[in-house]
């Protein structure tokens, strides 16, 4: 999915730009958050280059091509994937290897109805059909809204016509931050400031839920903000928002001191379940708020502390109010959750559990990664060594995820996985990481149906 352009610094004597940078860059990140949680809701080889059993087509390129195996994934649906650096779409139907786009795209992302494919692409976005034909190149960023149309750069909204021109439709409401993946609910953030003696200033955050984009709001939160520049925050703010389908709540994090060296050792995540209730809080996720929703309201978290990827981490199944902490094998943590659309069966990552002093280096990196096992319920997944970022299939009946710098798939919950494409990123070389953390799920989009 494409990055929202950031916003133009803000003065250092000015502190209302101030938090309403933050703010922005909170939004940013939201909205990110948002339609990633809402796909995952919706959707569901020899070494070398070359393409096994499938056909290419798209413009030709210089470059290697991924090595795909087309029939393992026939009847699976369409697989947006990038493979240094360029983007590819493998048809499941027709067994056709597309390319989109590159060097430089990254983070596909399937519309709702799966008919479109949006994607990264520096500080522009991608649109294409979901075929990966006919691909077009649009200025700023955008996310897709529950009902298909765009959200440009968190102002303007767009439909996509059906010759893939973008038509405009509106600008974004107001404080627009995140929105349930079946379009139930929309929540909007905004802050008012009260400027005080000598640039401090207070003021409140309101959290807002409505049941369309211009329907009315009900405050469902509110959390007092006070700055001074001496001491800066002295309260927390709003860094993420997830909103549950089925109306079942919503979830926040807070940053208790707007600082991301804090955030990136965990925040802790709470549960709002009606206007003017007290939060609950659930745990504490690192990094962002990995969660993995169900269509039944049901979600995961990937819990933990600390930034470092192989230090204290557990996954945490949850349902309204309370999250029960997934028990790993003997001195393994548990990580990367990914819930079956109707709730009933988490898949997981259980890895070897390493001190802070283990060092951030690739060979240790890949000798951490060699630890990672895949399960799907209380059965570990045979041949899953290295496993990483299980996504569930939109009938629940398969799984794909990353190993060994490829995507694998497992055809059936109890059968063996195949390799389907690779490499993702370069093959024998180094992984992209921060603390131990590879960014996987950036790498892929599936679309298999709801």
């Amino acid at each position: 999915m494409s990055v929202l352009a950031p916003p133009a610094p803000p003065r250092p004597d000015d502190p209302e730009l101030l938090i309403r940078e933050a703010r922005e860059r909170q939004r940013r990140r939201r909205i990110r958050i948002a339609i990633g949680a809402a796909l995952a809701v919706l959707t569901g080889a020899a070494i070398g280059f070359g393409v096994s059993r499938g056909g290419v087509s798209g413009a030709s390129t210089p470059g290697p091509r991924p090595v795909v195996d087309a029939q393992a994934f026939a009847g699976h649906g369409r697989l947006a994937f990038v493979s240094r650096g360029r983007l590819w779409v493998l048809d499941g139907q027709t067994g056709k290897l597309t390319r989109v786009a590159g060097p430089g795209a990254d983070d596909p992302v399937f519309s709702p109805d799966g008919r479109r494919l949006l994607y990264g692409f520096g500080k522009r976005f991608g649109l294409a059909r979901a075929d990966g034909t006919a691909p077009r190149l649009h200025a700023g960023g955008a996310t897709w809204l529950p009902d298909g149309r765009l959200l440009l750069s968190g102002r303007r909204i767009d439909r996509v016509a059906a010759d893939g021109t973008l038509v405009p439709a509106g600008r974004a409401p107001a404080g627009l931050s995140a929105w349930a993946p079946d379009g139930g609910r929309f929540v909007f953030d905004t802050t008012r400031i009260v400027h005080d003696k000598g640039g401090a200033f207070h003021g409140v955050e309101l959290l807002q839920v409505a049941d369309s984009l211009t329907g009315p709001r009900t405050t469902w939160y509110r959390l007092p903000q006070r700055f001074t520049p001496r001491s800066g925050y002295r309260t927390p703010g709003i860094d993420w928002i997830v909103v549950l389908p089925k109306r079942r709540g919503i979830l926040l994090w807070l940053d208790p001191m707007h600082s991301s060296s804090i955030a990136a050792d965990g925040l802790p995540v709470y549960e709002l379940t009606a206007p003017g209730a007290r939060p609950a809080r659930l745990g504490t996720t690192v990094g962002g708020p990995g969660v993995s929703l169900s269509r039944s309201g049901r979600f995961a978290l990937a819990g933990g502390v600390d930034r470092i990827a192989w230090v204290t981490k557990t996954a945490l199944s949850c349902r309204t109010g309370r999250c029960t902490a997934v028990a790993p094998p003997a001195g393994k943590l548990t990580l990367d959750p990914a819930l079956s659309p109707d709730g009933r069966t988490l898949a997981f990552v259980s890895a070897a559990s390493e001190g802070t002093t283990m060092g951030l280096v690739e060979p240790v990196l890949k000798r951490w990664y060699a630890t990672r096992r895949l399960w799907v319920g209380a059965r570990v997944v045979p041949d899953s060594t290295g496993a990483a970022a299980p996504a569930w299939s939109g009938d629940g009946r398969s799984l794909l995820f990353a190993k060994d710098d490829a995507l694998w798939l497992l055809p059936r919950l109890d059968a063996k996985p195949v390799r389907v494409v690779g490499p993702l990123f370069r093959p024998h070389g180094v992984w992209p990481n921060s603390m131990g953390r590879v960014p996987w799920p950036s790498q892929f989009a599936w679309w298999s149906g709801r």
